[in-house]
C-alpha cells in the first residue's frame, strides 16, 4: 500500500503489545492534532515492486480542517512522488510541474453571500470580507497559463475580484510565476533528509517527534565537521480588514526574500544497524496480531536455518520481506557489485540490504502461515527447504535464485506469488499443492524442468506454465494435455508473435483454474473447445465461460463476431476478458452485469460502440506485474485504453469510478461525456494519463483532441481544470427528479412520479416518456414507485428549497448523502 491515510489508518488498527495501554487507541483525528499545520512523517512503505519493506518519510498537512498528504509535490525543499514518499536527490528540472507546498503563508478567510444569477448565469457575490491566518498553501501547475495556482480557492478569488469586491493583490498572490518558483529553489534539501518531525513506523509510540526517538544501538562513532548552507524564508502581510470567517482563502504572502545562513556543525555517524526489533538466538522478530514475525537473521545464523516455532510464548506466523538479508550502511544501488551479491538500498533508513551466501538449508514450521516478499531471494547456497503443513501464502521472489534441487509444498498452500521459485537452475522435481489456486508468472523458469523442455508444453505437476515453441511455429490447435488442472499466470515477456498462428484451445476435463491473464495475447485465437464433461468451464460460440454460464472467462482475440450481446445469465467478467479483440465492433452489456473486469476491453482497435448495463458501478483498472528475472515493472491497463476506433462515449449516471488509464491512448477518441456529476475519477500517474489521445505532432508535442463533456463544478470539471482538458458544461432537460421539467426538485415532482405509480398499479398505460422515467427512478431500480417519491420528498426537506437541476443538485445530494449509505 502506497496510500498515506490508508497506511497510517492500517497502522493504527493493529493491535499493540500488552504492556502498552489500549484505551485511547490511536485515530486520524489524532494524528491530525499531532501533525497540527503540517509536518514530515517517518513510516512503513515498500521498497520495491518485488516487496520488502523500508522507511520512508511522507508530508502530512492541514487543508481547510481536513488532513491531507503530500503527492507529486514538492515541500520544505523535498519532492515527494506519487506514491507519497520523499525521493532523495531529485530536482526541479525532473519535475518542472509538480505541485508545489509553501509553509506557514498568510492567507486571509474570506466571508461572502453567493447568489447564482439566472440570467447571467453566473454568481454574484455581497458582504466581502477577510481575516488572516497562518497556512500551508498547495499550488497546482496550470499549463494554459504556465503558472501554480493555489488549489480550490483560484476560481472564487478570480470571480470576486472580477467583481471589484476585494483588492486585486489577493488574485495575483494566489498565483507563483515560473520566476519566482525558481527563486524559491524548490529542491535545496533535496539531498537531505527531514530532520523534524513524527514517527509512524512502529519503531516507537506513534507521534513520537524525531529528536525523542531514541533507538537501540551498537555504535561506532566517527565525528567530523561539515559545512551546511540553511535557507531562511521572510513572507510579507498584507492588510485586510476584519470579520466573520466562512471560507479560508489562501491569497497571500507568497515567499519571494530568502536569506542564506553558511554554519559548522559536528555530527555523530554510527555504522551499525538500528535495531528496533527485538532478537532472539539470532532472529530479529516483532510481534503482528496474534503472533511474531521474523524481521531478520543476524550474523551468526549460517549453514542451516531452523525458524523457531515460538517466540516469547506466541507463534511464528511470519516470515518478513528480505528476512534473510543482512544490513550494511554502505548506500549500493538496486544492481549487483563485482562480488556478484545483490545489493538493495532500503529507502529512508540509510543502510543497505545484502544478499547471504552462506545459508545452506532451511526448514519452516508448521505455524508459519505466509513468507513474504523476497524473503530468501538470491540465497544460491540454499539446498533444501523444509516446509510443514500449516503455511498458506509465499509471496513473490520469496525464494528467487536458491540452488534447491528439489520442492515439495504442503497442501495447505494456497498461493504462490510471481517468480517465487524462479531462477532455481538446479530445480529438478517439483510437487504443488493441491488445494493451490494461483500460481503466479514465471515460477520454475531457467529451472532444470525448462531447461529439459526444448518445444512443446511446459507443465509443472498439473499446472500448465507456457507453450514452448523454440524454432518451430504455434500450433494451430493448441490442447491442453488431459490431466493440467490448473493454467498459471503468464508473464508478457514470454509472449511473442508465433502465438498468432494459433486459431483455438482445447480445454480437457480436468482443467479447474484459469488465471485472469491467460491466453491475454493470443491475437489469433477465434475459438475456445471444452470438453464435454468439463465441471468447471462451458463454451458457446467459441466464447469461453463459467460452467454456470454467469462469468465471461474469455472472448477469443480473432473471433469473427462483429457484435456481441452479453447474454441474460452473465452477472461478472475476468480482468482482460475482451483483451485484444480484433473485429470486435460493437457490445451491449445486459442489466444483470454487476463487475466488469479491469481492462476488460483493453486494445480491441475495432470497438466503436458499448452500451452499459445499469447495474455496474465501477470501470477499474488490472495493475500487471511484469517480472522476468529479476527485473518487474507494474503496468497499469485501462478499461477501454487503446480503443482505437472509439469517437465518442457516454459513461451513464450508474457509474461512480473511473479507474487509471481507462481512455489512455485512444487515437480516435473526441469526446467523453460523464452523467454522474460526483463520478471518483483516478489519475496516479505525474501526468493526465486517463483520458489521452497518445498523439504528437512533428516536434513531439502531446496533441490533445479529447472534449469532456459533464455538469458544472462536477468532478469531471475538476479532473479538465487540473489537467489542462477542455471541458464542456452539459444542460440535459431532465435530470434526476425533475420528471415535470420545470428546473428544479419540490413536492409537484413527487405528486407526478405518485400519480405514475398509481396508473401502473391500476394497469393503465404508462404516462411518462423516456426521459421521464429515467427522471423519476430515483433509486434506480428499474421502476417507478412510492420510494421515488419518498426520495424526492426527503431531498426537497433537506435542501429546504428547491435546487436547480441544471447544476445536478439531485445527483450531488443523492450520491453524497443516500447512495453511499445504501451501498447501492
Amino acid at each position: 500500500m502506497d496510500n498515506t491515510r490508508e497506511l497510517l489508518e492500517r497502522y493504527s488498527s493493529l493491535e499493540v503489545a500488552d504492556d502498552i495501554p489500549t484505551e485511547g487507541r490511536l485515530t486520524w483525528e489524532q494524528i491530525h492534532s499531532t501533525i497540527g499545520n503540517g509536518a514530515w512523517i517517518r513510516m512503513i512503505g515498500v521498497a520495491s515492486v518485488f516487496g520488502g519493506t523500508s522507511k520512508a518519510f511522507a508530508y502530512l498537512y492541514d487543508s481547510d480542517g481536513t488532513l491531507s498528504h503530500a503527492s507529486d509535490t514538492w515541500v520544505d525543499g523535498r519532492y515527494v512522488d506519487r506514491y507519497e514518499k520523499y525521493l532523495e536527490g531529485e530536482t526541479f528540472d525532473k519535475h518542472p510541474e509538480s505541485s508545489i507546498i509553501l509553509l506557514d503563508v498568510t492567507v486571509p478567510i474570506i466571508s461572502y453571500d453567493r447568489n447564482y444569477n439566472y440570467s447571467t448565469k453566473k454568481y454574484e457575490y455581497s458582504n466581502v470580507a477577510v481575516t488572516e491566518e497562518i497556512k500551508n498553501v498547495r499550488y497546482s501547475y496550470d499549463k494554459t497559463s504556465k503558472t501554480w495556482k493555489a488549489d480550490s480557492y483560484y476560481n472564487t478569488v478570480s470571480e470576486i475580484t472580477n467583481q471589484g469586491l476585494i483588492d486585486k493583490k489577493y488574485l495575483d498572490n494566489l498565483l507563483l510565476t515560473y520566476e519566482e518558483v525558481v527563486a524559491l529553489k524548490v529542491d535545496r534539501n533535496t539531498n537531505e533528509a527531514p530532520q523534524k518531525g513524527y514517527l509512524y513506523d512502529a519503531s516507537a509510540k506513534p507521534g513520537t517527534p524525531f529528536n525523542e526517538f531514541i533507538p537501540s544501538v551498537t555504535t561506532t562513532t566517527i565525528t567530523t565537521t561539515t559545512t551546511t548552507s540553511t535557507t531562511t524564508t521572510t513572507n510579507l502581510k498584507p492588510t485586510t480588514s476584519t470579520t466573520t470567517s466562512a471560507t479560508t482563502i489562501p491569497t497571500t504572502t507568497k515567499p519571494l526574500t530568502s536569506t542564506t545562513v553558511t554554519t559548522t556543525v559536528t555530527s555523530t555517524l554510527t555504522t551499525t544497524t538500528i535495531t528496533t526489533t527485538s532478537k532472539y538466538q539470532g532472529f530479529y522478530y516483532k510481534k503482528i496480531n496474534n503472533g511474531v514475525e521474523i524481521t531478520g537473521l543476524d550474523e551468526t545464523i549460517t549453514g542451516d536455518v531452523i525458524i523457531p516455532e515460538e517466540i516469547d510464548g506466541l507463534p511464528v506466523i511470519r516470515i518478513g520481506e528480505f528476512a534473510s538479508f543482512h544490513k550494511e550502511e554502505n548506500i549500493s544501488d538496486y544492481m549487483p557489485s563485482n562480488d556478484g551479491i545483490l545489493r538493495v538500498y532500503d529507502i529512508g533508513s540509510g543502510y543497505t540490504l545484502v544478499q547471504r551466501d552462506n545459508l545452506t538449508s532451511v526448514s519452516i514450521p508448521s505455524s508459519v502461515k505466509e513468507i513474504g516478499n523476497s524473503a530468501f531471494w538470491g540465497c544460491k547456497k540454499i539446498k533444501q527447504i523444509n516446509f510443514f503443513s500449516g503455511l498458506e501464502r509465499i509471496e513473490f521472489c520469496a525464494f528467487m535464485g536458491t540452488g534447491i534441487t528439489e520442492l515439495k509444498l504442503p497442501d495447505s498452500v494456497k498461493y504462490i506469488g510471481a517468480s517465487a521459485f524462479y531462477g532455481c537452475q538446479d530445480l529438478s522435481k517439483v510437487t504443488l499443492p493441491k488445494n493451490l489456486e494461483f500460481l503466479g508468472m514465471c515460477n520454475f523458469i531457467l529451472s532444470k524442468l525448462d531447461s529439459n523442455i526444448s518445444t512443446g508444453n511446459f507443465i509443472v505437476d498439473g499446472w500448465y506454465i507456457k507453450y514452448k515453441a523454440g524454432n518451430d511455429s504455434y500450433p494451430k490447435v493448441l490442447s491442453i494435455p488431459e490431466g493440467t488442472i490448473g493454467i498459471a499466470e503468464q508473464s508478457y515477456s514470454y509472449i511473442n508473435e508465433k502465438e498468432n498462428d494459433t486459431t483455438k484451445i482445447i480445454i480437457p476435463s480436468s482443467l479447474k483454474i484459469i488465471s485472469d491473464n491467460s491466453f491475454r495475447y493470443y491475437l489469433g485465437l477465434e475459438e475456445f473447445e471444452v470438453a464435454d464433461n468439463n465441471p468447471y468451464f462451458f463454451e458457446e460460440k467459441g466464447v469461453l465461460y463459467n460452467k454456470t454460464k454467469t462469468k465471461i472467462i474469455r472472448f477469443p482475440a480473432a473471433s469473427p463476431m462483429l457484435d456481441y450481446v452479453f447474454p441474460n445469465t452473465i452477472t461478472s467478467t475476468s480482468p482482460w476478458a475482451f483483451c485484444c479483440c480484433q473485429h470486435l465492433n460493437s457490445v451491449k452489456m445486459n442489466n444483470e452485469l454487476s463487475e466488469l473486469g479491469g481492462a476488460a476491453f483493453k486494445g480491441c482497435k475495432n470497438l466503436s460502440s458499448v452500451e452499459f448495463s445499469n447495474a455496474i458501478r465501477n470501470l477499474n483498472s488490472c495493475e500487471y506485474l511484469n517480472v522476468g528475472g529479476a527485473q518487474g515493472n507494474i503496468d497499469i491497463e485501462g478499461t477501454f485504453q487503446e480503443c482505437d476506433s472509439l469517437d465518442h462515449i457516454t459513461i451513464p449516471k450508474n457509474i461512480d469510478y473511473i479507474g487509471d488509464a481507462t481512455f489512455a491512448f485512444c487515437k480516435n477518441l473526441k469526446k467523453v461525456t460523464v452523467k454522474n456529476p460526483c463520478c471518483e475519477i483516478v489519475n496516479s500517474y505525474d501526468y493526465e494519463a486517463t483520458f489521452t489521445n497518445g498523439l504528437y505532432d512533428d516536434n513531439f508535442k502531446e496533441v490533445d483532441i479529447i472534449e469532456l463533456y459533464g455538469y458544472k463544478d462536477s468532478t469531471l470539471q475538476a479532473y479538465a481544470q487540473k489537467y489542462n482538458k477542455k471541458f464542456v458544461a452539459i444542460n440535459d432537460s431532465l435530470l434526476l427528479g425533475d420528471v415535470n421539467n420545470d428546473g428544479t426538485v419540490d413536492g409537484s415532482d413527487a405528486t407526478w412520479v405518485l400519480r405514475e405509480y398509481g396508473n401502473v398499479l391500476a394497469g393503465k398505460e404508462a404516462q411518462f416518456t423516456p426521459e421521464q422515467f429515467e427522471a423519476g427512478d430515483v433509486d434506480r431500480n428499474g421502476t417507478i414507485d412510492g420510494s421515488d417519491a419518498t426520495l424526492i420528498l426527503k431531498f426537497y426537506g433537506e435542501a429546504g428549497m428547491a435546487v436547480e437541476i441544471s447544476y445536478g443538485g439531485m445527483e450531488l445530494w443523492m450520491n453524497n448523502n443516500f447512495w453511499k449509505t445504501r451501498n447501492l
